[in-house]
């Protein structure tokens, strides 16, 4: 969610990520830039840990426009806390996600107005979740984030608050098995 009225979702985002991980396991979150201290700070009043910030880049047009200081945002931070103790990603890895050259569908808003870039879920998922591991989306949106886990082999869990939403998911996951 990224309205300024959605922002206190990200302190109940901590608290299901503090519920619902096992003891090292990895809050990754796609938030937008415009209220960045807002986020982590309700994020980390759940004790989750603070590890790392990655970029991933939006190439080519359709940018949302920050109208309120005049910015084209072509890029969002993605959030990467852990809940305590903390250990390190598996192998190495980029802080930096970008896709110059976008395939036909990557940056398809179609099924939902946030809906995101199916590659860039891929690779997070193969990053943070073991092959069979578990994935929770609690804001479901189109269902890429349930795409992604399956097609990289990992389980999936998502919900939303818009009953849309989750049928335009379910329909989605069930047409890919």
């Amino acid at each position: 969610p990224y309205p300024k009225e959605d922002m206190g979702v990200y302190a109940h985002l901590g608290t299901f990520a503090m519920h619902g991980l096992k003891p090292g396991g990895w809050l990754v979150a796609m938030v937008g830039n415009m209220y960045l201290p807002t986020i982590i700070n309700g994020i980390l009043a759940s004790g989750m840990e603070w590890r790392w910030q990655m970029c991933v880049h939006f190439a080519g047009g359709g940018h949302p426009r920050m109208r309120e200081i005049q910015v084209f945002q072509n890029w969002k931070p993605v959030l990467l806390l852990q809940k305590p103790p903390v250990t390190s990603i598996e192998g190495w890895a980029g802080d930096y996600i970008d896709y110059l050259k976008p395939k036909p569908g990557e940056q398809d808003k179609s099924l939902h107005p946030w809906q995101q870039s199916l590659p860039t879920f891929e690779k997070l998922c193969s990053m943070f979740a073991p092959a069979g591991g578990m994935i929770a989306d609690p804001f479901l949106g189109a269902g890429t984030t349930g795409v992604a886990a399956m097609q990289t082999g990992r389980n999936f869990w998502g919900c939303d608050i818009s009953a849309d939403a989750v049928k335009t998911s379910e329909d989605r996951l069930c047409e890919r098995g």
